[in-house]
């Protein structure tokens, strides 16, 4: 009897222990890190105003690098594909930028299966996220030379929908601000 009413016991603990660990994924994958983290467009819009020489610097430097398609605030892809000498030049700008660690750039042309249409150059600069467990947003600054779609007026409207999404504001020609949210 003894045996049990300890089995019962360790179910019972067990039981509460996998209720508590659902309700608590729940919790973090529903409200997580505070969506608030994630930068307003118009943050995102004075950062860009006060940071776009720095911008057009790192623009000008990708567009000259040719082989090189990805581009953090450690390493680059692939490797090889720019000296150690022009990394540390990228990473004095990125200095500069004040750029959260989580930065990353790429050139969008380079991944042909995502992008099928993006036999321009495209450069998308990752600066801001809101990531939990499954998925979450991120949201950056976008040169392109072709517009892309779909084109809105107001990012922040998306911050709360759960669906997938990539939308594009204008900032000025050629420069935009993304939003891309992953489940």
């Amino acid at each position: 009897m003894a045996i049990i009413n300890l089995f019962i016991k360790l179910l019972k603990i067990i039981l509460g222990l996998v209720i508590f660990l659902v309700v608590l994924s729940v919790l973090l994958t529903r409200f997580g890190d505070d969506a608030d983290d994630l930068a307003t467009d118009a943050e995102m819009i004075k950062t860009f105003q006060t940071q776009k020489p720095q911008y057009e610097q790192l623009k000008q430097m990708l567009l000259a690098d040719a082989e090189l398609y990805r581009l953090s605030l450690t390493d680059f892809s692939p490797e090889g594909a720019i000296s150690a000498e022009r990394f540390d030049a990228y990473q004095k700008i990125f200095t500069s930028l004040d750029l959260p660690e989580r930065f990353w750039v790429h050139k969008e042309d380079t991944y042909p299966e995502q992008h099928p249409n993006a036999s321009h150059p495209a450069l998308r600069f990752h600066v801001s996220f809101h990531w939990i467990f499954r998925g979450g947003t991120t949201k950056g600054y976008l040169f392109t030379t072709t517009p892309p779609t779909p084109l809105e007026n107001d990012l922040d409207v998306y911050r709360d929908k759960v669906d997938n999404y990539l939308v594009y504001r204008q900032l000025e020609e050629s420069w935009y601000i993304f939003a891309d949210h992953v489940d």
